[in-house]
């Protein structure tokens, strides 16, 4: 409770007292980071679905009807019917073109044609060539065993094959050749067309005999499927379509066209050479075109064939398929475009097969691939044999913007790669062990994406020599194994020009390195490495952090949105520091006020302080020219010149008046006796000139004490040095003695307490505006 005419402390510190002095300017400045941050996180999300190529997140996206595409151009795929079991390719994951073939195929009734094929053969396999029910019941006309060759007249004889005009005839009935037949057409510029209707189609099948089959480099024989409904080429797939299967014989062709052949199985997948036994079967294509059929060629258990300038192209599945143990098996300039699945695939124990002079392009999957790891790991049924295939040659060939690169080699042995030329998207060249015996001479691999080669897994002796790799990250990578790298020009963007791994040895000498990153060679430590000779001047050193982020643009927008608020950071804690110290010393000043104030209780009571443990204390001996009963102050300063009032120290100042105590805010006070003179700092007000505080402050209208003080503060513990015996309830209190007690500038102190000069001027005045004033003496007007 307060006595009339005073004034209570305020309990409630305003925001300006607690140093906020910018609150809107905060609230704003944070409400802008909250934004931006926004902001660049919707720009995130928007930039990096750009980049990909996909449809942004809030984007509404319509439905549309579905439509399956077999071609890089998105036209119709080849007996690809668009039902309500179809998968939009957006919808699947970006299907490719051979991925959503399959997929359909698989839910076909394909297959079960299949079965029905192999059924029909079996059946009409033991019947007579004279039984009327292969004809009556199967639709099969069967050409037994003779010396002389049946041509188109014999066909048509039979009834198989149907004139049309002079260059076109329909093969109406199913054509079997038996062991030791032989059909021969020779019929240049002839089509021949395998019908397919709504109760089948039909095939030529060799069955143990021969097919031959030419026409002239001028006018090609062609033979293709036809769909009599359509008019036009049967390009329906999922009911079967018509074929040439030679099993246990000997296929030849010469300037000769297949289209729109075939579907399924390799064994019905266009042109296909097959044996029950190695040796049985043989074949030999020279100058042949193969378009849209399902399986370009397809050879299994072959020996002794080759495939010589072949035009292949838009195969729906492989493009040349070697397989079954094939032995001894020659393709030369040949052009595969746009298989649907590996350019031309070597495997299943195929050995001794050369790929020469050619060119394979745009393959859903690798441009060539040898599989050549051994077929079984022990004893078995079928009697595969455990070792690896080997003698490969891949000698003067160009793969190009094959889809999953241009060479892949599974497993194998004695394995030579001269001339090859690689320039695609996915790694270059593939080995994976285990390999025996490996050669890579002059050849030139370049991967936009994945490395120019990669050796992976158990390979011995292996070689890279005379060669040129260009790759975006990676020249070559080697894990495990054992290789030469020798007289190579090896180039990438960024990344390592070789990398070997795990428990590889390699020796690398005479190679020109060049490109960007933290080193040319990256090797882990327990490799073995033997160096000699490199050419390492073109070669730029970039630490691994910053090659991380070009990889990763996303990340550059990340790290902005994280050094924002770390920017501000530094900011905020010493914002936090300032206000927990000014916290404190508020503390700290309260404390010590409830202490005055019971001590200055006390006086007014007539009863002496208590000393610590509840002794009296002595009162201190009343100050000269102090009145009895005001509490002495501090040590007086030396006297000042004349005509000027004697001050006291400035770190223990003292403002009073009767009954005021030390409610006069501004500066704390003790309490002095009844009747005593007020004073400040030990000078009787009427002392103090009448005229009135004006802003700026004049520091000629302070007390002598307020003088400039020697240096300049530069935190509020500087202050509070400076005034160690005041007791503070405000920081109002503490900036007013700053200026009027400890003698510092007012802008100083203002800039301390985070408040503007002329609001500290103003607490100034009022101050000195609240104690009474009383006339001054005469001798001082």
């Amino acid at each position: 409770m307060t006595r009339a005419g005073h004034r209570a402390p305020e309990s409630d510190i305003s925001a300006e007292e607690r140093g906020d002095t910018s609150v809107h300017r905060t609230a704003l400045t944070r409400s802008l980071m909250v934004i931006t941050t926004a902001v660049l996180a919707v720009g995130i999300v928007a930039v990096g679905n750009i980049v990909a190529g996909t449809a942004l997140p809030w984007a509404s996206v319509a439905t549309a009807d579905v439509v399956t595409s077999a071609s890089p151009d998105g036209s119709a795929a080849p007996g690809a019917t668009p039902g309500p079991s179809a998968t939009p390719l957006s919808a699947a994951g970006g299907l490719t073109g051979a991925e959503d073939r399959a997929a359909r195929l698989e839910t076909s009734e394909a297959s079960a044609v299949v079965t029905a094929v192999d059924t029909w053969l079996t059946e009409v396999s033991r019947l007579s060539w004279k039984d009327r029910r292969a004809v009556t019941d199967y639709g099969t006309v069967i050409l037994s065993a003779r010396e002389k060759s049946y041509g188109l007249r014999d066909l048509i004889a039979r009834g198989a094959l149907k004139k049309v005009d002079d260059t076109t005839y329909d093969l109406v009935r199913a054509v079997v050749v038996r062991t030791d037949a032989r059909l021969a057409i020779s019929a240049p510029g002839v089509t021949i067309r395998l019908v397919s209707t709504e109760a089948g189609f039909t095939e030529i099948v060799g069955w143990g005999g021969d097919v031959v089959l030419n026409g002239t480099a001028e006018k090609p024989l062609t033979i293709t499927s036809w769909d009599a409904e359509a008019e036009g080429p049967d390009t329906d797939v999922d009911n079967g379509r018509g074929f040439i299967l030679v099993r246990n014989g000997v296929l030849s062709a010469e300037h000769t066209e297949f289209r729109h052949l075939g579907f399924w199985s390799g064994r019905t997948g266009g042109v296909a050479v097959t044996s029950t036994d190695v040796g049985l079967a043989r074949a030999k294509l020279v100058d042949t075109a193969h378009d849209e059929l399902a399986f370009g060629v397809y050879f299994s258990g072959v020996v002794h064939s080759e495939v010589r300038g072949a035009t292949i192209t838009d195969s729906l599945l492989t493009g040349i398929d070697i397989t079954g143990a094939s032995a001894r098996v020659v393709v030369d300039d040949v052009h595969v475009e746009r298989a649907g699945g590996d350019g031309i695939s070597i495997a299943r124990g195929s050995r001794a097969v050369t790929v020469s002079n050619s060119l394979i392009e745009y393959a859903d999957e690798v441009g060539v691939r040898v599989s050549a790891a051994a077929r079984a790991d022990g004893a078995n049924a079928a009697g595969y044999p455990t070792t690896q295939a080997s003698g490969f040659t891949i000698a003067a060939v160009t793969a190009n913007d094959n889809r999953r690169g241009g060479l892949l080699v599974d497993g194998g042995n004695d394995i030579e790669v001269d001339r090859l030329e690689v320039d695609g998207i996915a790694t270059a060249v593939r080995v994976d062990g285990p390999v025996r015996s490996l050669a890579i001479r002059e050849s030139t691999l370049h991967a936009e994406r994945g490395a120019a080669l990669t050796l992976d897994g158990d390979i011995s002796d292996a070689v890279l020599a005379s060669s040129t790799l260009r790759s975006l990250a990676n020249g070559v990578i080697v894990r495990s194994g054992r290789v030469e790298v020798r007289d190579n020009d090896i180039t990438v963007v960024e990344g390592a020009a070789l990398s070997i791994r795990e428990d590889a040895r390699a020796r690398v000498s005479g190679n020109t390195l060049s490109g960007v990153g933290e080193q040319p060679i990256a090797s882990d430590p327990r490799v073995d490495v033997q160096l000699a000779s490199n050419d390492l001047d073109g070669w730029n050193h970039r630490p691994g952090w910053l090659l991380w982020l070009d990889h990763h643009p996303m990340g550059w927008l990340w790290l902005l949105v994280l050094i924002i608020p770390a920017v501000g950071l530094p900011f905020a804690i010493v914002r936090a520091r300032r206000r927990n110290v000014l916290r404190r010393m508020l503390e700290d000043a309260i404390v010590q006020y409830g202490r005055r104030q019971l001590e200055t209780y006390r006086a007014a009571q007539g009863a002496e302080p208590a000393a610590p443990g509840g002794a009296p204390v002595d009162p201190a001996p009343a100050a000269p020219g102090v009145p009895a009963g005001v509490p002495a102050g501090p040590a007086e300063v030396p006297a000042e010149p004349a005509g000027v009032p004697a001050q006291t120290s400035p770190a223990a100042p003292s403002w009073s008046a009767p009954g005021w105590g030390s409610q006069v805010p501004g500066i704390a006070a003790s309490v002095p006796a009844e009747g005593a003179p007020i004073t400040i700092n030990g000078v009787p007000v009427e002392e103090w000139p009448e005229a009135p505080l004006t802003r700026p402050v004049d520091p000629r209208r302070m007390p002598r004490s307020a003088a400039p003080h020697a240096g300049s503060p530069r935190s509020l513990r500087d202050l509070h040095a400076v005034l160690p015996s005041q007791a503070f309830t405000s920081p109002q209190q503490f900036a007013v003695a700053a200026v009027l007690e400890a003698g510092y500038p007012v802008y100083q102190v203002a800039r301390l307490f985070r408040v503007p000069a002329w609001r500290l001027e103003a607490w100034i005045e009022d101050a000195i505006d609240r104690v009474p004033q009383t006339p001054a003496p005469a001798g001082r007007r």
